[in-house]
């Protein structure tokens, strides 16, 4: 496994849970995309209208035993942490469902037009440079439907670059036009789970079917790989769930409601925001008086109204 995932990028867990499982899983996400209780319900038609419909971790709140179907299923949870070397934190938990006609537009669609991967060293959910997906499909991601569909080996178009003794560099590749890029269709079928290195460019491709395409997109971490922006707040109720040796993989949660979510607007679930200062010294810069004692310069967090994602 190892070997064929540091060298294409990716690797298939077959048959990972039973359809059974799958389908304990898919039912309260399916659930709250028929209900309309889900991230993207403002952007534009809502489901079923086609449109790539998303929804955060907000269906772990009131569903945390499915938990142990998705991020703390002890194959996926194994397989992350083998491929790592490390303990996993999750990074995000995202569900993603596809109507028929979704990914289709006024003009005809070329494949590789949409071709991408999910470095983002501004949004906490892609700041990372150990990282991974794990894809559990709800259904079969047939050439009908739209298969999720990678570039072997792209993932070593982007190097992180040796660390400066704090940071690590990344020289992050640029994505070849359509015709440039090769893209094949590893076969999802329900119940399997595909790994893909965070540097992996993929795409998915249009749902040309008459049934919705859905699934659930998780994101690890290595616990040596921290974000660069702050982490992912989870509802307490998932992590409390978990046996004690899956904890570590939801370290980052709230029983008050604040955990990350696009509801009337994004919430993101931190209330204050530290500034780290250092010189060329080693000296950092601290704030004090009698009553607080030293501390970093700090100042109360708030949201952007117009942020439109949960993670901001």
């Amino acid at each position: 496994m190892k070997e064929e995932f540091e060298k294409n990028g990716y690797y298939v867990l077959r048959n990972v849970l039973t359809h059974e499982e799958v389908d304990r899983l898919a039912k309260p996400i399916r659930a709250a995309f028929n209900r309309g209780d889900y991230d993207t319900l403002k952007k534009g038609p809502a489901y079923p209208a086609p449109g790539i419909h998303s929804m955060g971790p907000r269906v772990l709140e009131g569903n945390p035993e499915i938990a142990e179907l998705s991020l703390a299923h002890p194959a996926i949870m194994e397989a992350v942490q083998e491929l790592f070397g490390e303990p996993a934190t999750l990074a995000q938990y995202w569900s993603i469902m596809r109507p028929p006609g979704a990914g289709l537009g006024d003009e005809p669609y070329i494949k590789g037009s949409g071709a991408h991967y999910d470095y983002k060293p501004w949004r906490c959910v892609g700041s990372y440079v150990k990282w991974m997906f794990a894809v559990v499909p709800f259904v079969d991601y047939t050439e009908t439907a739209g298969p999720l569909t990678v570039a072997p080996g792209s993932h070593l178009e982007t190097t992180v670059l040796p660390s400066d003794g704090r940071v690590h560099p990344v020289d992050a590749a640029q994505v070849p036009k359509p015709h440039e890029i090769t893209l094949v269709d590893p076969s999802l079928k329900k119940g399997d789970v595909v790994l893909m290195n965070g540097f992996l460019w993929h795409e998915p491709l249009p749902n040309y079917g008459n049934s919705d395409r859905c699934g659930l997109y998780m994101k690890f971490h290595a616990k040596s790989s921290p974000p660069a922006c702050g982490p992912t707040i989870y509802p307490s109720s998932v992590h409390e769930v978990l046996p004690e040796g899956a904890k570590h993989l939801v370290p980052y949660h709230r029983s008050d409601g604040q955990y990350a979510a696009v509801r009337d607007g994004a919430v993101g679930g931190v209330d204050e925001a530290q500034l780290l200062i250092e010189d060329s010294d080693d000296k950092l810069l601290v704030l004090g008086n009698d009553t607080d004692g030293w501390h970093l310069p700090r100042i109360a967090s708030t949201q952007d109204e117009t942020a439109a994602n949960q993670d901001f």
